[in-house]
């Protein structure tokens, strides 16, 4: 079985290296060849190792000047060009590039690639396993808040008294084998209680893609609810789909079948029809059901109406996503045979593979419940609490805010430090690893910022006097001491001085860093601490007045802006005395 935490730091490493060719060229992705070619020549005048004369100049030079013929190489050929924005640098060493031949087509280039690709991912798909788990936990906290008349308290006198009791466990963990692309096999197993009693089983199943259209699963279950089942997937049309179940359970020395079958179909580019018929011999279990089920974007909602002499009902839900806060607001509606149910709740998306659902759910029958569930990666967890029998205000009131008040409280004293220790432990570990390759691309950037030095004098001179001049520009972990002019780059390791690197970008009267990619890939640059969070700090003047400006990594860069502007206020006195 391979080792995931050492393919996963190669991958790491070879990402925190990678380049980007739009960013070395500072040219957008969508750039033409006339202007692909114009950045190439522009940085190919001061990189050229005809231009140096000291040996280890040269030396560096060509480095320099190989760098940017690798980018030019790549972006000014349509073939080289389509591998590289559909996969990365990772479609440029694929071996067996015989496939970028000029009869193909870009579009013929990224399926044959793909199609190498997959053959890849199903030899690392064999040497791996994934493991699936549930686990539930029902508690019930009722008395806490259900109170009983005069009348009842004679009979019940220790009702009235706070009791939290744990009710039925349930756990479930099951093993996924991918045999191969197509093929998957997954063993299984549960525990359970139920009222003082326990059960458990085992299962096996195959999941088996026929084609690109069919999908078949194969599973027997031994124990409770032993009994064996098909699952046929088929997709009908472009816009229908169907899937039909056939159950066998073996129960109380009989055989129980159950049958159920579900049709999609795509009515609009974002609204979908549902239908699903399940029937057994037992027809009370047995109902109809069909739904409207909208999204788009960060916005879903759907309503379903089901028709069973069991349970009748018609629901509607609708969930909204708010991706700045990582988070998801959600409500339901539900009306028939088992009373009206109302649930409100909030999804919130803690870490990268970590997410945590609290919901209240309150029934006119069942009373008020709050349900929990915590996701780690293919494990969840999840806790329902019974808060009262009846829809109690004070159940609801404190339903809903005490999981809120204990959240921030876990998220100030144990999230947050985890988070910020894990980041940092992070950081520290790549720039151990890329210690020599961080020394190296320092070095080349120095040597970048040097021959850089002469035309940037001249583009100073050009821009004189009230034109675009860079005065100060600092990329890395920016303090605010840093912003002082009395601060030296030297102080603070982890920051870079670009004014140079900038102004060589200036052309004019403007400065524009055309990609969305981190600015560490741009000439001149390099990443002085490697994993953590960067900004770009630039003072410059224009028309003879000050402006600042504080840019994400990511983000892109146009200047001068308005909004940079410096009023005169809160410029340091010395600055507008001597100006």
């Amino acid at each position: 079985m391979s080792n995931p935490g050492n393919n996963e730091n190669q991958s790491t490493t070879e990402e925190d290296l990678a380049e980007d060719y739009y960013s070395i060229l500072n040219v957008p992705k969508s750039a033409n060849e006339k202007e692909i070619t114009q950045a190439y020549h522009r940085y190919g005048l001061i990189y050229h190792p005809d231009k140096s004369k000291d040996p280890e100049s040269k030396r560096s030079a060509e480095i320099l000047f190989s760098k940017i013929k690798k980018a030019y190489d790549v972006l000014i050929d349509p073939h080289k060009r389509a591998i590289y924005d559909s996969v990365g640098i990772k479609g440029l060493q694929q071996e067996g590039l015989q496939i970028a031949v000029r009869s193909k087509t870009p579009q013929e280039i990224r399926e044959e690639y793909e199609r190498i690709f997959k053959e890849r991912e199903e030899r690392r798909l064999e040497k791996l396993t994934y493991s699936q788990g549930h686990f539930s936990m029902q508690i019930d906290a009722s008395r806490v808040f259900d109170s009983l008349s005069a009348d009842n308290e004679q009979y019940f006198p220790r009702a009235k008294q706070p009791l939290i009791t744990l009710g039925n466990f349930d756990m479930h963990q099951s093993i996924d084998f991918p045999m191969s692309v197509n093929d998957t096999v997954t063993l299984g197993g549960s525990l359970n209680t139920h009222d003082k009693y326990g059960n458990g089983s085992v299962s096996a199943s195959l999941k088996r893609i026929l084609t690109s259209d069919g999908v078949l699963e194969l599973k027997t279950t031994m124990g409770a609810n032993q009994g064996v089942s098909a699952m046929f997937f088929k997709r009908l049309s472009q816009k229908c789909n169907g899937s039909i179940n056939g159950i066998l359970r073996y129960k109380n020395g009989s055989i129980a079948p159950i049958m159920v079958g579900t049709v999609n179909y795509q009515l609009d580019t974002h609204l979908i029809g549902q239908l699903q018929y399940k029937t057994s011999l037992n027809f009370v279990n047995s109902h109809m059901s069909t739904a409207l089920i909208y999204e788009k974007d960060n916005l879903s909602a759907n309503i379903r109406f089901q028709l069973s002499v069991k349970n009748s009902f018609v629901a509607a839900q609708i969930a909204r996503k708010i991706t700045d806060w990582d988070l998801k607001l959600k409500s339901s509606a539900q009306y028939g045979f088992m009373g009206m149910t109302l649930s409100y709740g909030i999804e919130k998306q803690i870490t990268q593979f970590s997410k945590i659902d609290a919901s209240m759910i309150v029934n006119t029958l069942a009373g008020v419940a709050l349900h929990i569930e915590l996701e780690r990666g293919l494990q969840r967890f999840v806790v329902p609490i019974h808060l009262s029998r009846d829809v109690l205000p004070s159940a609801v009131f404190y339903g809903t805010v005490t999981p809120i008040v204990c959240y921030f409280i876990v998220k100030k004293m144990v999230i947050d430090p985890y988070l910020r220790n894990r980041e940092e432990a992070e950081a520290k570990s790549k720039q151990e690893r890329l210690r020599s390759e961080m020394i190296e691309k320092k070095r080349l950037a120095l040597v970048a910022q040097n021959l850089m030095r002469e035309t940037v004098s001249r583009i100073v001179e050009k821009e004189s006097p009230n034109g675009l001049i860079i005065t100060r520009a600092l990329y890395g972990k920016v303090r605010q001491e840093d912003k002082s002019e009395s601060r030296t780059v030297v102080e603070n390791e982890k920051l870079v001085d670009v004014t140079i690197p900038l102004q060589f970008l200036v052309k004019d009267h403007s400065l524009h860093i055309v990609n969305d990619q981190p600015k560490s890939n741009l000439e001149g640059f390099y990443d002085p601490c490697i994993g953590e969070t960067k900004v770009l700090f630039i003072q410059y003047k224009f028309n003879g007045e000050f402006y600042e400006a504080n840019l994400d990594d990511d983000q892109l860069v146009r200047l001068p802006k308005a909004s940079h502007k410096v009023q005169w206020w809160s410029r340091p006195f010395s600055t507008v005395r001597n100006q």
